[in-house]
């Protein structure tokens, strides 16, 4: 009978550590290392290169995006509405987001405070994914300094955008699930009202009882309707005015945006024919990964803070691909992925890790295992590993002379975006409650 706290599905990793080295410690040494790069190439007069060198293009002044936000605080003061004219940003740029975030305005608050704010909210989204990580070894440290030192986490923390505010929000609101719900679901819906998208973590409410989780469903949900309603000239007009990435980004709508753009460079207008194409397939790879996570439903599974961040960043995955393009620092959101990933790999390779050489051995067993494409725990985390680095290949190539190699890495990405939105579908599913799922379905177990 396996004991508790082995790693096993659904349950708590034992926080008793194989090694005397927590390993966060590492993840932490390496993201001072990798920051102290910029920070040092700034003073030296040199940010732009060392950041490109790290896979980010920057823009021209530290922390764009919320110098905007900032910027907006002032010009609201003075009388402007920001979200159509934004005098005091360097870029003259109109503020994207919902009114709510004008309301530090209140407090005085403006663009000189720009750099001590993002700092801190910077410092807080590490804390907060360094909490939310709980106790791993150092061989799981590797795939986590990997996501929390890509390109795409970096992309986030240089322009220090808003996203990373979600990110400390639903990191909060997971944190209390257990302790008070009520306070969990309210900061959720600060997040769906501050940004819309993380109105899918409401997905969250799967860990309760039949009859409390619809509770929160239909609260929330006239909630949110009725603030969509109340805000949706403000919405349509931040819809209308935000830019779609081609290459820097992922989504469902990405590959058929690329095409559509060099088919009219040539004369042919598809029209919609695109995104006919795209939502049939959105819906056919959605309906086979809902039938693969019917077919493949976990045994024993208890609700814990890992499931719950899992549920939390898979569903922002998800939903956000179906809506169309996002920006790569979206890709935060897959960080709260990581600690059910690692229980369930660890599970998957016989319990604990023993020390470096002997977790290394067991990951490439279970590489080797001929079920675990299937099962899909080590192939969801190198797809978000491949997709946060992205980045990082694409500045590399994208140059007037080699348009061929950054095309197809483009593709490449689109391909693994496709592949990672079908294994969180399928394991979003294999996971969901009894309730949630027919009574009479019968799924594999773990062993």
């Amino acid at each position: 009978m396996k004991q508790p706290g082995t790693g096993a599905i659904g349950t708590e990793v034992s926080p008793r550590r194989p090694t005397r080295l927590d390993g966060r410690a590492v993840v932490l040494g390496a993201v001072l290392l990798w920051l102290a790069i910029p920070i040092i190439g700034a003073l030296r007069g040199s940010s732009p290169q060392t950041w490109r060198l790290l896979g980010v293009e920057p823009l021209s002044m530290s922390f764009g995006d919320f110098r905007g936000v900032a910027a907006s605080w002032d010009s609201y003061r003075e009388g402007f509405d920001p979200l159509w004219e934004n005098p005091h940003d360097p870029w003259q740029r109109p503020m994207l987001y919902p009114r709510l975030w004008l309301f530090p305005s209140l407090l005085g608050l403006g663009q000189s405070q720009t750099v001590g704010l993002a700092c801190l909210i910077i410092a807080t989204f590490y804390v907060c994914a360094l909490v939310l990580l709980g106790p791993i070894t150092v061989a799981e440290a590797a795939p986590c300094v990997l996501l929390l030192c890509s390109p795409a986490a970096l992309l986030a923390v240089e322009r220090c955008n808003s996203d990373l505010v979600i990110f400390i929000l639903l990191s909060a609101a997971i944190l209390l699930l257990a302790r008070n719900r009520g306070i969990a679901y309210a900061l959720i819906f600060l997040a769906a009202m501050l940004k819309l998208y993380p109105v899918c973590v409401f997905l969250v409410a799967a860990r309760e009882t039949r009859r409390a989780a619809l509770t929160v469903a239909v609260i929330a949900g006239i909630a949110f309707c009725a603030y969509v309603m109340f805000s949706l000239q403000d919405i349509r007009h931040v819809l209308a005015l935000s830019p779609r990435p081609l290459f820097w980004g992922y989504g469902s709508t990405i590959l058929a945006d690329r095409i559509n753009n060099s088919l009219q460079f040539r004369g042919h207008h598809p029209g919609s024919l695109l995104r006919i194409a795209t939502l049939l397939t959105v819906a056919a790879v959605a309906v086979a990964s809902i039938r693969a996570g019917l077919r493949s439903r976990f045994g024993n599974l208890n609700q814990n803070r890992a499931l719950d961040a899992f549920r939390v960043g898979a569903s922002i995955y998800v939903a956000t691909f179906v809506l169309g393009a996002n920006f790569n620092y979206r890709l935060v959101a897959l960080v709260f992925c990581l600690p059910q990933l690692l229980a369930w790999i660890k599970e998957g390779s016989g319990g604990r890790q023993t020390g470096l050489q002997a977790a290394s051995m067991k990951w490439l067993d279970r590489i080797k295992d001929c079920h675990w494409w299937w099962r899909g725990e080590v192939l969801v985390l190198l797809a978000m590993i491949a997709m946060t680095w992205e980045p990082w290949l694409l500045l590399r190539t994208m140059t007037p002379w080699r348009p061929v190699a950054s095309h197809t890495i483009a593709l490449l990405n689109d391909f693994v975006s496709w592949v990672l939105f079908a294994l969180l579908v399928k394991l979003l599913v294999a996971t969901a409650p009894g309730w949630l799922t027919r009574s009479n379905t019968q799924g594999q177990q773990r062993h």
